[in-house]
């Protein structure tokens, strides 16, 4: 997302800084303006389209989107910037938790059993 596109939802969600990249999307701290909490937006890379593609991430969303667990993100929304000229980008958004990555917390030494 570039500066020219700071919120998505036709201006509900409003993203506030980036907080990770994968390799097909990146992940944003947001502002759900309607409710007024704190999501995480994930927005796929304009490399990451096509109409397969989308109906992948749709199933996806939906499948997440209905398990009740508390080990497990609750998706709140889900749609598509729209792109002048181009294919809309999908975008998920999820409820937020602070922390750190994972990789953080396993990249200097194994996580004990009881931790994980």
């Amino acid at each position: 997302m570039g500066a020219a596109t700071a919120s998505v939802g036709e201006g509900r969600y409003q993203l506030v800084r980036a907080v990770g990249r994968g390799g097909m999307a990146a992940v944003y701290r947001a502002m759900d303006t309607a409710l007024g909490r704190e999501v995480a937006v994930k927005v796929m890379d304009r490399t990451a389209l096509g109409d397969d593609f989308r109906k992948r991430f749709r199933q996806e969303a939906r499948a997440v989107a209905a398990l009740n667990h508390g080990n497990v993100i609750a998706i709140h929304d889900i749609g598509e910037v729209p792109v002048h000229g181009g294919e809309p980008t999908p975008y998920l958004v999820r409820e937020f938790v602070d922390g750190r990555p994972l990789y953080d917390l396993v990249s200097t030494s194994p996580m004990e059993v009881c931790e994980a």
